[in-house]
Order: structure tokens, then sequence, then C-alpha cells
């Protein structure tokens, strides 16, 4: 009944702000069911056994290892898996950021985002649009000193590093749709565990009592990393590293489909594709790149192609300069300084410009002008924290502006087009 309920009563509305926010957090893997199992196997162990207060029990079923269980050797063998990386070109990045760590898969695509602080939920929080409204003021203040380049710059470099997918009905894959149909608050019993629909105060600026409730869906869980039970981890389906994944994709699959396997080139010129059953344009253009959501904003969508030409551009130069190489040699190498060249921008420009010259000298942040590093650490768990990945990267979003300057090629402002 509760699937049912769910297709035909509260699908999501083609083209509304809820159905963009589900393609832009899209699932590309099913190894959340796996995660949800987990989760519902801990909460029913919590509710049954657990003598004391949820905060320790939660501590202590995470020293609950799954290893005598089935999921447990699907956990063992995502992350401890020594011999997967056996016979593969370590020469060049995975895609996936799976044999970075030749002892266990830090960081690489579907794994969990790190926890800053002890897990812990509370229902007695101010709502989320209420503190958006309070932090975030829509004033039209542009800075002279840095163009629209640092916000997007901000949001290409937070696709790379982070995917959060939200969460669909687990028996038909269907999308959650968490308001009712005039935009109010259900009634309890016709909300699911997967929603955690967002209440809008009377007083909100912009929506002003059109609407009470906002649709947001929990994001999908991942497999906890040290394969025990305990409280939900979220997946990240990028990878956490720095890597170009946005450009490439963070799966062989997604790789592959972009190359056209002759010269080591990337494809172009696609046309219309539909990048997913989702996708509310049907009669429009959407470009495929390694992240669905290239096609978010005309400005980022100019960045995946600026970065697609240029590794286009590095693989004839490459195949010219080394006709002996072949198609899969070209890609890596060009893939290889398209990545170096990300990195380099991140470090010796985005980052002095977003947090100073002198603080990202003193964090050790700058990049060394001589010479190679030795300073990685295979210990050290790389993993980008559900903080910085949900509260502190979207930040750019209040950076771009509403309007796009159209110029001419003598950089007169032509006209300006409304976002």
């Amino acid at each position: 009944m509760r699937d049912w309920y769910y297709e035909y009563k509260l699908s999501l509305g083609i083209g509304t702000p809820e159905h963009g926010l589900l393609i832009d957090s899209q699932l590309s893997e099913e190894l959340y069911r796996q995660a949800e199992i987990i989760s519902e196997a801990s909460s029913s162990i919590s509710s049954k056994e657990c003598r004391v207060g949820g905060g320790q029990c939660a501590i202590d079923l995470s020293k609950v290892k799954l290893d005598k269980t089935s999921l447990g050797k699907i956990c063992l063998s995502m992350f401890y898996n020594k011999t997967a990386c056996i016979g593969m070109n370590l020469k060049y990045r995975s895609p996936d950021g799976s044999c970075n760590n030749l002892k266990r898969s830090y960081s690489a695509t579907r794994v969990n985002f790190y926890e800053l602080v002890q897990f812990h939920l509370s229902h007695s929080l101010p709502s989320p649009r209420r503190l958006s409204v309070e932090f975030v003021k829509d004033d039209h203040s542009p800075d002279d000193f840095k163009t629209m380049a640092m916000a997007y710059w901000t949001i290409f470099v937070g696709h790379d590093l982070s995917h959060t997918a939200i969460s669909v009905t687990m028996n038909s894959n269907k999308s959650v749709r968490c308001c009712s149909d005039d935009r109010k608050e259900l009634s309890p019993r016709d909300i699911d565990h997967l929603c955690m629909q967002v209440v809008i105060p009377d007083e909100d600026p912009f929506y002003m009592n059109r609407i009470r409730c906002m649709n947001y869906a929990r994001s999908v869980p991942a497999v906890r990393s040290d394969c025990t039970f305990g409280p939900k981890e979220q997946m990240n389906q990028a990878t956490h590293y720095l890597d170009g994944s946005m450009i490439y994709g963070s799966s062989a699959k997604r790789t592959w489909s972009l190359r056209t396997n002759l010269g080591g080139q990337l494809l172009t010129n696609m046309g219309c594709y539909n990048n997913s059953q989702d996708d509310p344009y049907g009669s429009g253009t959407c470009y495929r790149a390694g992240d669905i959501r290239a096609n978010a904003l005309p400005q980022l969508t100019v960045m995946h192609t600026l970065w697609m030409r240029e590794h286009n551009r590095l693989a004839k130069l490459l195949s010219h300069v080394n006709p002996h190489w072949d198609d899969e040699r070209i890609f890596q190498e060009a893939r290889k300084i398209v990545t170096a060249s990300i990195q380099h921008i991140t470090y010796a420009e985005w980052l002095p410009a977003l947090l100073g010259e002198n603080y990202t000298k003193l964090k050790g942040l700058e990049l060394s002008t001589k010479g190679h590093s030795n300073e990685y650490n295979e210990t050290t768990n790389p993993s980008v924290s559900n903080s910085f990945a949900t509260a502190v990267l979207p930040f750019a979003n209040s950076m771009i502006s509403d309007t796009i300057r159209l110029f001419l090629v003598d950089f007169l402002i032509k006209n300006y087009e409304q976002l």
C-alpha cells in the first residue's frame, strides 16, 4: 500500500524545484540497500537490547563487527580487498578512487562521509529554512576584486569532492515527496522515515505564506567503512579526492561512456542526451559529463566544456609528440595533466583568494615552488567530512548572481540575462 501511495499520490512533478533536487542528487548505485538493511538491523538491536541512552548505545553498536554476516563479507570486500589492486595499472588513478591506498579503500566512491563529532540527532533544532533566511541575505553587493569564476570554481571543486544522493523508495525505486500537493505538511501517519520535510516559517520573506512545506528526503546511507553496526552514515557518490571526477566520472563505466576510444579523446557534440529517466528537459540539450550536475547552471556547463576541450587539446598534442602511444596511454596522460592543473589552480589561486594568503601559508596549504612532495601518509583518512560537504562548500550558492552579463568582443556589456 505504501509504495502505491508514493508512486501515484506523492510522486514529484516534472520541472518542480523538488524534481531538480532529485536530478542533482540522483542515486547512481544500489549499494545503499545493504546500508539500509544494516541501519534497520542497528535500529532493531537498539530498541530491543540497549539499556543505556541513545548516544552510548550508538557508540556500543559501532564496536560490533559485521564480519560474521553475509553483509560483512560485502563490506570487507569493499574496504579491505587487497587483491583487487593486483594487476591494475597503478601508474594512473582509478576512476572510483580505489587502490589509492593499498591497505584500505579510504575515500573511494560510495564510501561514507567522515563525521567530525559524535553522532547525535535532535528534532528540536530550528527550521533549516529559518537559518538560511537569517544567515544568507538576498543583497546585491558585487565584489570589485573577484569575478563570478570564484563562486563557480567553488561549485566545480565541490562537485569533484562530494555528491550526496537522496533516498528513494526501497521496493519501487520511486522518488519521495514529503509534502502535500498544496505544499503543506503531511500528517504524521503519512510521513515515511525517508522524509525530512522542512517547515517554512510564517514570516518567510520569499514564500510569504504561499507554501508551508519544502520537500526534502533524507540522504542515502552508506555501509560503514569500519564494517560495523551503528548509526547511519551518508554515502558520497564522488571520490573524496581532488581528482577531476566531475569531468571523468567516478566509475569505470561512466568514464568509458565519455570516451571516443580513439586518440585519447573525450566525446563531443553528443546533441540531445537525457542523463536519466528523471530528466525534465525532454526536448532540450543536456550535456553528459562525469557529474550529472554539469547542467545545473549555465556557467557551470561552460566550466565543464572548457576542461573537456582542454583534455582533448592535450590528448591531440600528446599523440603528435608520441605517435607510438595507444589510446589508453594518451587518455590517461592527458587526464593526469588536467587533474594536476585543477589541483594547482585550487591551491595556488582559489584557496588564497578564499582564505587569504597569510592564512593559507599559516595552515601549510601553499604550494612548493620546487621539487616533489613526500608528505603522503597512508594512515591518514582523507575522507571529506559531512559538515564540509553539506554546510561549508554550499556557501558558494550565496555568491552566485541572479543575472548573467553578456559582453561583446570588445568587452562592452551587451545586455543582462535573468537566471
